[in-house]
């Protein structure tokens, strides 16, 4: 599939990034746009590539899944990360799939740029219409 060679580039990136120290002059990747759906079908196939992508960004397996809500567990190491999914109606058949990866540390300092990168790499495979 697809989706699971990018994630896995992108989870590799992702992963690398905690890794290495970011001169404080170094800018961020531009934010993806939230994806969205507008048809049962792109909708249906949008929910099923988010509950893989949000799994290969965080690295862990689904702990809620609902029609409308997805999350991970939180990593058991560092940096402690949880990924979570909502399916948000726009109106009519039109909804927006947010992601978002969120540091579960108590001290959030220590997961860096990773909320917004895992976020933004989320965000990328799951893509827009």
């Amino acid at each position: 599939m697809r989706i699971l060679g990018l994630s896995a580039s992108i989870l590799a990136i992702v992963a690398l990034n905690g890794c290495a120290q970011r001169p404080p002059t170094q800018s961020l990747a531009p934010p993806q746009p939230t994806p969205t759906c507008s048809s049962e079908v792109s909708c249906a196939q949008k929910w099923a590539d988010a509950r893989e992508a949000i799994q290969s960004v965080v690295g862990m397996r689904l702990r809620t899944t609902t029609d409308t809500y997805l999350e991970t567990y939180v990593r058991n190491r560092m940096p402690f990360l949880v990924g979570k999914v909502e399916k948000v109606p726009l109106g009519g058949n039109k909804y927006e799939i947010r992601g978002r990866v969120e540091c579960a540390d108590r001290n959030p300092s220590l997961c860096g740029n990773l909320p917004y990168t895992g976020t933004n790499a989320f965000n990328a495979i799951v893509g827009t219409e």
